[in-house]
């Protein structure tokens, strides 16, 4: 690096004013420069004076500060790679490249890059602004289609990373993004095959890459892991524990016995009860009981700033749905249906989702569950729940991220 590009890194460099928050500019194609937070953008981008103080003004351009969620399927509401006007493409792809293990962290590391492109920074420590983030892994209802796996969701705050259900395919999905170390925490919803089928795969993944990595078996917790080996909690349902025993008693590994402990020496089971608060890592952990065929919670999550996210599982409770998801910033929400299903157990359909959504006063919705990746089938469901509710409605999409403040 010369003389004259040192200087020019120096130009870049914020000017700090006595220990005061720092702040980045970010400028709109259609107006001047203005000074914000991380958080503020994404705030900015729903904010209104209706439904609730978060409908989002129709004239409002999108902040080139959140265009470069566009990446990884973080686009438009099919997944395509969209980049709003005014991001610099070729810093959003020397930051995406940015070294770091763990892929959903680096995407956090490029919102900040992007966003602050203009002489700001991420300041760390205590006045850090936190972006909380989702990562669709699996949206399709019952087994996996179209290159879809099944239900399964990323949570991600800075420091925590909890998985919510873990349908077939999951575990493929997320080795795309993320790697089952570093999962803090995984909850199922119900014990559905398609929410809860690739547990044991996972285990096993977990248990395989100990092994290589490591030159050796993993050890029995009996005998006390290794630091780094701890097993990973898995919250499930009551009756999970011996459900999913079973389900690795059917595929044992009798040459590798050491790979058949996925349920104790990888993942530790812990049954929760209806309405049990957890904690995993940073994040306190809701369950509420909502009904349908089998026994199933939905889940809110927050971190410790107060964002939260809510997942409705499989359900058509709309009333108790809307209770569990009052004032969170997102409701990921299960819309299997075309038709509304009038039993008490069933799915819920896109028009009840919005309902759903506008009742709690969510921040934005992520309709999910989806029996086809038809283009035209999506939209027409989409619109049903526009129709509903007035904020921000999204179409979850593999590899999709969405911000969760």
């Amino acid at each position: 690096m010369t003389p004259a590009d040192h200087q020019r890194n120096d130009d870049r460099r914020p000017r700090h004013d006595g220990g005061s928050r720092s702040r980045a500019t970010v400028r709109d194609t259609a107006g001047p420069a203005r000074t914000t937070s991380i958080r503020q953008e994404i705030r900015a981008t729903r904010t209104g004076t209706t439904h609730g103080g978060r409908r989002p003004p129709a004239h409002r351009p999108v902040s080139p500060a959140l265009s470069i969620l566009a990446v990884r399927g973080g686009g438009d509401d099919h997944g395509t790679a969209v980049v709003a006007p005014g991001c610099d493409s070729m810093i959003a792809r020397r930051s995406y490249q940015h070294r770091c293990t763990d892929p959903v962290r680096r995407l956090i590391r490029t919102i900040a890059h992007v966003g602050f492109a203009n002489g700001g920074g991420l300041r760390r420590g205590r006045h850090q602004d936190r972006v909380v983030m989702l990562t669709v892994l699996g949206c399709r209802a019952a087994m996996p289609a179209d290159g879809q796996a099944s239900s399964a969701y990323l949570v991600s705050t800075d420091s925590t990373r909890v998985l919510l259900d873990c349908g077939p395919g999951a575990v493929t999905a997320l080795g795309a993004v993320s790697t089952p170390a570093a999962l803090d925490g995984i909850v199922i919803s119900h014990l559905h095959t398609d929410h809860c089928y690739d547990v044991l795969p996972l285990g096993k993944a977990l248990l395989t890459s100990r092994m290589l990595g490591n030159d050796r078996f993993p050890t029995l917790p009996t005998a006390g892991p290794a630091p780094g080996d701890r097993p990973i909690p898995l919250h499930v349902p009551k009756g999970g524990r011996a459900a999913l025993e079973r389900l690795a008693a059917v595929f044992p590994i009798p040459s590798r016995p050491e790979l058949d402990r996925a349920f104790g020496a990888a993942l530790e089971i812990r049954e929760y009860e209806p309405g049990e608060e957890l904690t995993i890592g940073d994040c306190r952990v809701v369950l509420r009981p909502l009904h349908h065929t089998m026994s199933n919670c939905g889940i809110r999550v927050t971190d410790p700033a107060g964002s939260s996210l809510v997942y409705s599982g499989d359900t058509s409770d709309v009333a108790g749905l809307s209770e569990l998801a009052r004032g969170a910033d997102l409701l990921l929400c299960e819309s299997t249906l075309e038709l509304p299903d009038d039993t008490s157990d069933g799915h819920m359909s896109a028009a009840r989702a919005g309902r759903v959504a506008a009742a709690a006063e969510v921040g934005q919705l992520v309709l999910t569950h989806f029996v086809t990746a038809d283009p035209t089938w999506l939209d027409a469901r989409r619109a049903e729940a526009c129709g509903s509710f007035a904020g921000p409605v999204h179409l979850a999409a593999p590899e999709r991220v969405f911000p969760v403040c």
